[in-house]
Formats: C-alpha cells, structure tokens, sequence
C-alpha cells in the first residue's frame, strides 16, 4: 500500500431544515504510481479508462 494514496474532497452545502452550512467529506483511494505524494499535498484526480475502484493520481498542483 505505500503506492495509494487516499484523497479527501470538502464539500459545503447548506441544510435547509436547520438553516444552517455544513461540512461533508469524501475520501477516494488513488493509485501513486512513482510514489511522490506527501501529506496534505493538493493533488488532481482523475478517472481511470476501466471501472475499477481506484482513481488516477495525475499530479501536484
């Protein structure tokens, strides 16, 4: 496992019942093929051409 990575995507929405914004997080596996990510790196992800569960880490930005 020392070529994943796990991603995280904050998202905000607004909840309408309580009027109030709230804080959702995803979390994707990605696949770091030359194992150059670090922590709290802000990487872009893209989707693989085969439907498997993992994303494609193209690089830092």
């Amino acid at each position: 496992m020392q070529q994943s990575v796990v991603v995280a995507v904050d998202k905000l929405f607004h909840n309408k019942v309580y009027n109030r914004y709230v804080n959702r997080t995803s979390k994707f596996m990605g696949d770091d093929e030359k194992d150059v990510c670090n922590v709290e790196d802000r990487v872009i992800a893209v989707a693989p051409p085969s439907l498997s569960g993992f994303v494609v880490v193209a690089g830092r930005s």
